[in-house]
């Protein structure tokens, strides 16, 4: 939910309006919701465990995730002049790669020291490593363009097109070419298949 809420308040508006902070204010919210949870934790035990014993601090800690995630494509796209699709493709594979091997450290953190009975200290420890990802990512975010690459143009629309007061967004497209064999005075042939 906490993430729902940071991603909807950064991709509607935030972005736009302060740029390359918003991506500087999520890293510091997101230790903050760490904090929040090393609190809750300490004095839990498995018999009287409940979801909402660490409902807030899950949400603050998803409200900076939130504003990252937003908009991070935004502004790394930005600093791709030509080539967007295949930029954001990458960006997508690094993502999942990413987010793969994010689950592969936070669980071997916790379940080393949760095997031996200690699931709260494993929960600690957990959130140490939580919390110093977001410093490394804020330290990062300064080589990043001050402002995104809008919207339409990581879709693939040219800026006239977004900008035109018809409302019809036009994609990028490539004239049809015709037949080699009409001259200057006669009809265009047949569009070229491709082999």
């Amino acid at each position: 939910m906490g993430t729902a809420i940071g991603g909807a308040v950064s991709g509607a508006f935030l972005a736009d309006r302060i740029g390359r902070k918003v991506l500087q204010i999520g890293p510091l919210v997101q230790p903050a919701g760490a904090a929040v949870l090393w609190f809750e934790l300490d004095g839990l035990d498995t018999a009287s465990f409940s979801i909402w014993d660490i409902v807030t601090g899950t949400a603050v800690a998803g409200i900076g995730a939130g504003m990252v995630i937003a908009a991070l494509f935004s502004f790394i796209l930005a600093a791709v002049d030509d080539e967007i699709g295949s930029a954001s493709g990458v960006l997508t594979a690094v993502q999942a790669v990413g987010g793969s091997i994010g689950v592969a450290i936070f669980g071997s953190v916790f379940f080393t020291q949760a095997k031996s009975g200690d699931f709260t200290a494993g929960f600690h420890r957990a959130l140490i490593v939580q919390a110093c990802l977001p410093a490394a990512f804020l330290a990062i975010t300064f080589l990043l363009p001050e402002k995104g690459r809008p919207e339409e143009e990581q879709h693939g629309i040219t800026p006239e097109a977004a900008a035109d007061d018809s409302g019809t967004k036009r994609h990028l497209t490539m004239p049809t070419p015709t037949s080699p064999s009409s001259g200057p005075g006669d009809a265009p042939g047949p569009p070229l298949r491709s082999p």
